[in-house]
């Protein structure tokens, strides 16, 4: 015989159920497997641009979504399916170090460099990629910056003067300053 709830009771047993759902990351409708689904292909794809098996810190909900994952599978309840497809595409349940963020805002240094052919990243016009690059001149003047490091940035052409690389980068395209101060910026030609 169906047990007879009040109201109360059928709002506080269906409260009890979302939370369940929430903490087995079990997507009950459609509209949560949807929003699932959408984040696990952007992982996908965040994962493939990226290089490793962590989503690109700059992708902050992504970031995020990936950080929650890894809480519910060291609380074992991530669902075996679910935990199956994320290391189908290389997903690390283990947080990334300083060492794996690094290196992956290296990686997006070099494709920078094959986009734009250069590594002079403007801080203020490329976010965090720009966010990074001016950390690591700052490290290296402050000395913290580690030689392996500093090696591999220069492997790729690093510039640790942004004014002396932003004038060689846009530097054919102005005319220098005439004795009197003033100058020009109509394109010259090269």
């Amino acid at each position: 015989e169906p047990e007879m709830l009040s109201e109360e009771e059928e709002k506080e047993r269906e409260m009890l159920r979302e939370k369940e759902r929430v903490r087995g990351m079990s997507p009950s409708t459609p509209r949560h497997q949807e929003q699932w689904e959408k984040r696990f292909k952007a992982l996908e794809a965040g994962l493939i641009k990226s290089g490793t098996g962590a989503p690109p810190a700059s992708n902050k909900e992504l970031y995020f979504w990936a950080k929650r994952v890894r809480q519910i599978k060291a609380s074992g309840r991530l669902r075996p399916e679910w935990q199956v497809r994320l290391e189908s595409i290389g997903f690390e349940f283990e947080r990334p170090t300083q060492d794996d963020i690094w290196h992956q805002n290296f990686a997006q240094l070099e494709e920078y460099k094959k986009v734009h052919g250069h590594v002079s990243v403007r801080q203020i016009e490329e976010g965090p990629l720009g966010q990074w690059v001016g950390r690591q001149r700052r490290s290296a003047r402050k000395g913290i910056l580690s030689r392996d490091r500093i090696e591999k940035l220069r492997e790729i052409g690093f510039d640790w003067d942004l004014r002396r690389s932003w004038w060689r980068w846009e530097g054919p395209r102005l005319e220098p300053r005439t004795e009197d101060g003033k100058g020009s910026n109509s394109e010259t030609e090269s």
